[in-house]
């Protein structure tokens, strides 16, 4: 493939809850790296707390006025005495907002008002149950007496931090790596980032019981210049691990190591760019001079990684997981005009791969490599993102 000459390019975007900075990229390729246990002299994180406390549920019923609907009041009381709460039938006048939410007064008391039509269905939130569904009821009041209005900390989009505490932890992620990652466990990686005392380190248990493999001879990634959050996440997929960032039972931040991909609900691998890639990276859409008679994969995204100056890295360890060997497998074209972005996606098309830029924290452009099913899970947690307005 013909190079051209480079060129620097700068975007500003916004990440969820603030703007951010799109800085020049250098050019640094990542190896890639194995999953081991810690070795000799490794801190061992130690194992995720339990979080959720019980909230207190008051529970509202509106209903009819009828004699029947004094008759399915009666057999709903009991119903809810036998799953163990109380609960306060009240006649629907129109005034009651139904649905469940945390009550004003404070974030441990959740107010569920249902609605019972006439057919003795009961709304609570978007589930119906029925009086003969007794043992879903009782399932569905347990967690969300357990978890809250927003479910599982663990499975909610910002993992229940709110707006002022995920942006002190954007912030506090945005630090840029200044030094070769080792690889050798992923407490040696979150040792080497130096990362913010706020944060409490903790591993799971399903992240404990990942076999050691060691399928690579490189044993270290050099992230520079990416910034500490998505560098972290980088590294740990190595591993087929992430992490995420809740408020710490305690004091302070919890940074949780899991097993995972970018379905599992953990830190993404990468921002989606608000701004047009067209805009931010033109030479990625340019066409130019393409003969690719039967090449390396790996050495043909190396030439576009150069071609328009942002670093790459690869998810080795889902590609290997998929059956894809990056390093062996091979891509051949005619000689042909074409642009860098229409031969990866071609690329990824033929190998099942995904192949695209993405932007860390500080709006550092990168390319990343992984499975086709990663990729699609990755953009589906930015599919209804509404951008604020790019300056």
């Amino acid at each position: 493939m013909a190079l051209q000459q480079r060129s620097r390019h700068n975007t500003v975007m916004n990440v969820l809850f603030q703007r951010i900075i799109c800085t020049t990229a250098l050019v640094v390729v990542a190896s890639p790296g194995s999953c081991l246990e810690p070795q000799q002299g490794d801190v061992m994180f130690p194992e995720s707390p339990q979080l959720n406390g019980r909230y207190r549920l008051e529970i509202r019923v509106l209903a009819g006025r009828s004699a029947a609907d004094r008759l399915r009041d009666r057999d709903w009381s009991k119903s809810f005495r036998t799953a163990g709460y109380r609960v306060t039938i009240a006649t629907d006048d129109g005034r009651d907002n139904p649905g469940i939410r945390y009550r004003t007064s404070g974030r441990r008391v959740v107010e569920v008002i249902g609605l019972l039509n006439r057919t003795g269905v009961l709304n609570l939130g978007d589930r119906k149950f029925r009086l003969n569904d007794a043992p879903q009821l009782k399932t569905f009041l347990d967690e969300l007496a357990k978890h809250g209005p927003e479910g599982p900390t663990r499975l909610r989009p910002t993992w229940g931090l709110s707006v002022s505490q995920y942006e002190e932890v954007l912030k506090l992620l945005s630090v840029k790596i200044t030094n070769e990652i080792e690889l050798s466990s992923p407490e040696a990686v979150v040792q080497a980032l130096n990362l913010s005392s706020a944060f409490t380190v903790t591993r799971t248990a399903e992240s404990r019981s990942v076999l050691s493999v060691h399928h690579q001879k490189t044993r270290s990634i050099d992230l520079r210049p990416i910034s500490s959050g998505t560098g972290l996440a980088i590294a740990l997929a190595q591993f087929g691990m992430g992490f995420r960032v809740m408020e710490h039972p305690r004091k302070g931040l919890l940074l949780e190591i899991d097993v995972g991909d970018e379905s599992s609900n953990l830190w993404p691998t990468g921002w989606k760019n608000q701004k047009s890639m067209t805009a931010v990276l033109p030479r990625m859409f340019k066409r130019v001079t393409v003969d690719l008679p039967d090449e390396n994969v790996a050495d043909i995204i190396d030439r576009i990684s150069d071609l328009v100056e942002i670093p790459c890295f690869c998810s080795y360890q889902q590609l290997e997981n998929a059956g894809i060997q990056f390093n062996q497998i091979r891509y051949s074209a005619p000689v042909e005009r074409r642009s860098p972005a229409g031969v990866l996606r071609s690329i990824a098309g033929r190998h099942r791969m995904g192949i695209e830029p993405r932007t860390d924290e500080t709006g550092q452009l990168f390319l990343w490599c992984t499975t086709a099913d990663d990729h699609k899970a990755w953009k589906s947690r930015f599919a209804h993102m509404v951008p604020g307005k790019n300056q």
